[in-house]
């Protein structure tokens, strides 16, 4: 059963769109791999997340990404409310979280990137290039801002808020998926181009309505 949800602008975060997700998105999560076939999809921030995990590797078995269900290759500070089994500390200092099970860390990315979508990260903003978000995302900047940019079928100087109306667009619910793979939308609402900008998130049924301003 779909669920809407319209909170103001500064109530949408992570425990928001964690605990909403959690009971619908258990069951679709289940069948999670390396494979992309089975990952979850449906709307523009899961598009945006699957080319994120394609460009930290995490289609390739036993790469970091696969083995920690770590599927952004996030860091410490970016648990969004999910489970984490244990800490990395990498040699260079970083601390990479190894998530309790695949659907805890995509949960995770997912809510990373709502809360960019939603203007309320401290480090990113919608009006970011991929090449700005690379910056501060990647070690080797260029080379990721460039394959996630290709997997979305846009520029590397295109911005955050610009790939997902295109992405909407595109009407990208409607695209094909593989059986079995998970679903992840159920009523998926417009995206209005005017400013300022209502965008409209459709997260498994539960509707989120966020503005933020575009120049």
């Amino acid at each position: 059963m779909s669920r809407s949800y319209f909170p103001s602008r500064s109530t949408v975060n992570a425990s928001h769109l964690g605990s909403a997700l959690s009971d619908l998105l258990s069951a679709g999560f289940a069948g999670i791999t390396h494979d992309p076939a089975t990952w979850p999809q449906g709307d523009t921030i899961w598009t945006i997340a699957r080319a994120i995990a394609r460009a930290e590797g995490a289609d390739q078995t036993s790469t970091a990404p696969d083995r920690y269900n770590n599927p952004g290759d996030l860091s410490r500070g970016d648990e969004h409310g999910q489970n984490v089994s244990e800490y990395q500390t990498l040699p260079d200092g970083e601390v990479e979280m190894v998530f309790a099970s695949k659907q805890d860390g995509w949960q995770a990315l997912y809510s990373k990137l709502a809360n960019i979508a939603a203007g309320l990260s401290a480090t990113y903003s919608p009006r970011m290039t991929w090449l700005d978000v690379g910056r501060k995302w990647a070690g080797n900047s260029a080379v990721w801002s460039a394959n996630v940019a290709r997997e979305l079928g846009v520029s590397p100087t295109a911005t955050f808020a610009e790939t997902l109306a295109m992405l909407s667009r595109q009407n990208i619910w409607e695209m094909p998926r593989a059986e079995g793979a998970p679903v992840v939308i159920a009523n998926p609402p417009p995206i209005f181009s005017s400013s300022p900008v209502g965008l409209i998130l459709a997260v498994a049924g539960v509707s989120v309505a966020v503005s933020f301003l575009i120049d």
